[in-house]
């Protein structure tokens, strides 16, 4: 177990180093970067605009000139090209910039660097090339080369500080020329010298792992300040292990940590620490600017209202070319004092599809407003009016599903922009209009809670034809007509007979929930003429406001707003089937965005959920781009925290916490972020490689840096966008397990999955049993049993209509073919030559009987008895012809639901669990 001492910034800490005849001190200040990945540029963050060589520059000039005796040092990963740099730009690029950075640090004046694995990235040879044009003392006690030095001095008066690096010795495999020292060997030598030159301060910077580091340094106990170079500062800028200080670096230098010590008679006083932004108050260095090309990529050219191109990229002639964005009219059409109207979220989203955007919001009511309004019949707001010239945009055709053209404009419609104020209608203040289904799982607790608002009451249902349609069929249509009937009979018992149907839905016994009164006006007036007026009477304002789906609410008959539920009977059903013992071996988890408010109407809607996964996103490009202003670094992480604590209270057993777009988050805030998941009681945290951008190296690295810092359980969740879905599944999975941490894949059958799909489950699994260097070293669950994977991946493959590869690892039709005489002669001699695995591991080689004669199939015009010889093959028994017939509607209805024949599996399913498939069945949308 990691143990750290806090040190207060500004109070004192005093490390005894023992007695010296001289008498005088010195105030040493120590100024640290590091994991700067040659980032030259300041950040275009919406919170802090920070960091840059230019800004960095004037900092470091700053602090000198308050103390001259001013020692400045780099931890490493300052090369470009690495995995954690964000901005690589391809191997030219990625040197060019590197060598900018290098002479940037340079004209800084570094006084000692410490080399990371990064500094390898182009070879040893660029590396030594390049360093030797600098005047710093480039450091690796354990490289063995005349261009590394072990350890540098630097004297303050009378004071000398020695600062000693050390490489991860990982780096031997990627450079075998190199010669590498082991690194307590090494630590060791290098603290012998330094004591023979009379060091007052020993720094060491490593770049080792946190344990390999506590063991050095209780070997060498002379080091007085340890600064872990591939580590990042976080809320503390300092920390202890015993007398030992702790530093390490900010993250893209866009801080600097800086600690000044008080040194007299050996004694080594903390005097002050400070963690200091690299702000945008600082005025860029001139110096630096005369080494700085203005670009290096288009990303790096920014001026709004514009399209921008780096011309000449990475050339210290290269230049920002701007062109004015084309500009397109937004007429926005707003109530101001709407409630629920804000138009910010969609007007921003506009903004970074079309740049040229020039908004013109139009206020009703107003005079132009509503000539707009009555020439384009519009019936809601806010209303958004694109001029047609929107054709001509490059984002058009991404857009113009949700556009519709008319009169002259395109309309934004209302999927995209949701309605907040009804036109055209007079305001009824405190009347409350509820639009829901009572199939719905969630309205019996709904109309409960609304009750002391006296809701109006309005089905989902519609006109077809003579009768009525609605999203459950013609039972909640009658439903309905039940329900305005008793409105009409019995007024005052109307709410709570509704209520308790929403409660008991699932049975036919309405009467039940009706106490004391003749039901036979009901069934007389919903069975005639009488309740079809008043249903119609009951969702006239359904087709006048253009409602569809629920629960939706309009308020004061004037404002609107929607809540949409959806999978709560399918998410029910499956939790009572685990329940019923149907699956023992799995666990189900639901997904839920990482508020607390999500879950508490997650735990209202499915109140046996045991196991979740609460998600929020954590790039910045996320937290600029989606969520708009709206949420920061610091509201991420508080809303994260509260979500696990909302789901602990209602009863969660386990609970994982997803990083949605974890990989290209920032690496010091995905630890943050990481860590406070476990604060808040995570069970595991789930890397998330959102856009598949990854590779095998560096998911390896970044989890085993992530896996490092929090030492919890790791869940991997990787998309295919690069085809590296399950090398990256795996690879970020072993870095789990490296750093002392269990790991979880997310995999789906067959792959399946947005975009091009995540991890295989077959592949991930024959990946971890057969692949080099993962066979035997990494162990799965041992109830894990491919005998059934032809099986669920054909059954997969049937129901979501997408065939199985040819291809696809161990179920794919070519997976054992061999066609070649080569591979037939080997094969057949021992199937171990070209067989990598047995295809009776995955069920496969028995025969499949295919019916080439009379087959009786059960579909939506099943009659009874084709239906019972069916299910007689099948050696399923009724005990009387109306429990027959009840499966005979559920499997009729499942036929017309997915327009396939039954497999066997599903119906003996139905028959098996008839309640559980009539909810599965009547989902609403």
């Amino acid at each position: 177990m990691r143990v750290r001492i806090k040190v207060v910034v500004a109070l004192s800490v005093l490390f005894v180093l023992g007695l010296n005849a001289k008498c005088f001190a010195e105030d040493v200040t120590l100024v640290l970067a590091g994991q700067t990945h040659a980032m030259l540029y300041h950040c275009n963050c919406p919170i802090e605009s920070d960091g840059g060589i230019a800004r960095r520059a004037t900092l470091i000039q700053q602090l000198k000139k308050n103390n001259p005796n001013t020692l400045v040092v780099d931890s490493g990963s300052f090369f470009a090209g690495g995995p954690m740099d964000q901005g690589s730009l391809g191997e030219d690029l990625d040197k060019a910039r590197t060598i900018v950075h290098l002479k940037a640090m340079d004209l800084m004046k570094y006084d000692a660097v410490s080399l990371s694995p990064d500094e390898f990235n182009f070879g040893t040879k660029f590396l030594e090339e390049n360093i030797a044009k600098t005047g710093i003392k480039f450091l690796g006690a354990n490289i063995v080369s005349n261009k590394i030095a072990a350890y540098a001095v630097k004297r303050f008066g009378k004071i000398q500080v020695g600062v000693i690096g050390l490489v991860n010795p990982l780096i031997s495999s990627k450079m075998p020329e190199l010669q590498f020292i082991q690194p307590q060997d090494a630590l060791k030598k290098a603290v012998s010298e330094l004591k023979k030159l009379n060091v007052d301060l020993i720094v060491l910077i490593s770049g080792l792992a946190e344990d390999q580091n506590k063991v050095l340094l209780s070997q060498n106990p002379e080091v007085h300040v340890l600064i872990e170079g591939a580590k990042f500062a976080k809320e503390k800028v300092t920390a202890n292990i015993g007398s030992i200080l702790l530093l390490a670096p900010r993250w893209e230098g866009r801080r600097l940590v800086a600690v000044t010590f008080s040194i007299k008679n050996k004694a080594i006083e903390v005097k002050k620490a400070e963690d200091i932004r690299v702000s945008d108050k600082l005025a860029d260095d001139k110096q630096m600017l005369g080494i700085l090309p203005q670009c290096f990529s288009d990303r790096d050219c920014r001026k709004e209202g514009s399209i921008a191109k780096c011309l000449n990229p990475g050339q210290l002639n290269a230049v920002c070319e701007f062109k004015p964005a084309p500009q397109l009219a937004l007429t926005v059409i707003n109530k101001p004092d709407c409630r629920t109207c804000n138009t910010d979220g969609v007007i921003n989203s506009l903004r970074n599809e079309f740049p040229g955007l020039k908004v013109e919001t139009l206020n009703f009511p107003g005079v132009k407003a509503e000539k707009l309004i009555e020439q384009l019949q519009l019936n809601y707001l806010p209303a958004y009016l694109l001029d047609k010239k929107v054709e001509t945009e490059r984002s058009f055709e991404k857009m113009k599903q949700n556009l519709e053209l008319k009169g002259g404009y395109y309309f934004l419609n209302t999927q995209l922009t949701g309605i907040g104020y009804f036109l055209h209608r007079h305001q009824i203040s405190g009347r409350l209009d509820l639009f829901l289904s009572l199939v719905n799982k969630d309205s019996g607790v709904l109309l409960e809670t609304l009750k002391e608002f006296t809701p109006e009451v309005h089905f989902l249902a519609n006109e077809d034809g003579d009768g009525f349609a609605a999203p459950g069929g013609r039972l909640e249509a009658e439903e309905y007509l039940r329900a305005v009937c008793v409105e009409k009979y019995y007024p005052g018992l109307f709410y709570n007979y509704i209520t308790c149907r929403a409660k008991n839905i699932d049975t036919s016994w309405w009467d039940d929930c009706l106490t004391d009164v003749d039901v036979s006006a009901v069934k007389t007036c919903a069975q005639g003429p009488e309740g079809k007026q008043l249903l119609k009477e009951n969702i006239s304002l359904n087709r006048e406001l253009q409602i569809a789906n629920g629960p939706t609410y309009v308020l004061d008959n004037e404002f609107g707003f929607p809540i949409t539920r959806h999978e709560t009977n399918y998410l029910n059903a499956n939790l009572e089937l685990a329940k019923k013992g149907a699956f023992p071996l799995i666990h189900l988890g639901g997904w839920l965005r990482a508020t607390s408010e999500d879950v508490k109407t997650a735990y209202k809607l499915v109140p046996e959920l045991k196991h979740l996964n609460l998600s929020i996103s954590t790039s910045d490009q996320m937290i600029v781009h989606k969520f708009k202003g709206k949420l920061d670094h610091a509201s991420i992480i508080k809303e994260m925290a509260e979500a696990v604590a909302v789901a602990r209270k209602h009863g969660a057993d386990t609970i994982g916490v997803n990083a949605e777009d974890a990989s290209r988050t920032r690496i010091e805030y995905l630890i943050e972020f990481a860590q406070a998941a476990k604060a808040a009681g995570a069970d595991r945290i789930r890397y998330c490689d959102t856009l598949g951008c990854d590779s095998p190296f560096s998911i390896y690295e970044r989890i085993k840096l992530l896996a490092q810092e929090i030492q919890h359980p790791i869940e991997v969740h990787c998309h295919n966008d690069l085809g590296l879905v399950v090398a990256n599944s795996v690879a970020g999975a072993m870095a789990a397990n490296d750093a002392g941490c269990d790991a979880y894949i997310n995999t789906c059958v067959n792959g399946m999955g947005e975009r091009a799909g995540n991890a295989d489950l077959v592949a991930v699994i024959l990946a971890i049993k057969y692949g080099n260097q993962v066979a035997g070293k990494y162990h799965l669950d041992e109830k894990v049993n491919l005998k059934t994977a032809w099986k669920i991946c054909k059954y997969a493959s049937y129901a979501f209509g997408i065939p199985i590869p040819l291809n696809q690892p161990g179920v794919g039709s070519n997976a054992f073919a061999h066609e070649s005489g080569i591979h037939a002669d080997g094969a057949l001699k021992d199937r171990r030559n070209y067989e990598l695995y047995d295809y009776e591991e995955l069920g496969r080689g028995e025969p499949e009987i295919i019916e080439t004669g009379r087959k009786i199939t059960v579909g939506e015009y099943s009659g009874i008895k084709g239906f019972r010889n069916v299910y007689d093959k099948l050696e399923v028994a009724f005990k009387d012809d109306k429990e027959a017939a009840e499966i005979l509607e559920l499997a009729r209805y499942a036929n017309v639901h997915n327009q396939k024949p039954l497999v066997d599996e599903e119906m003996k399913f139905i028959a098996k669990y008839p309640d559980i498939a009539r909810k599965i069945f009547t989902m609403n949308p």
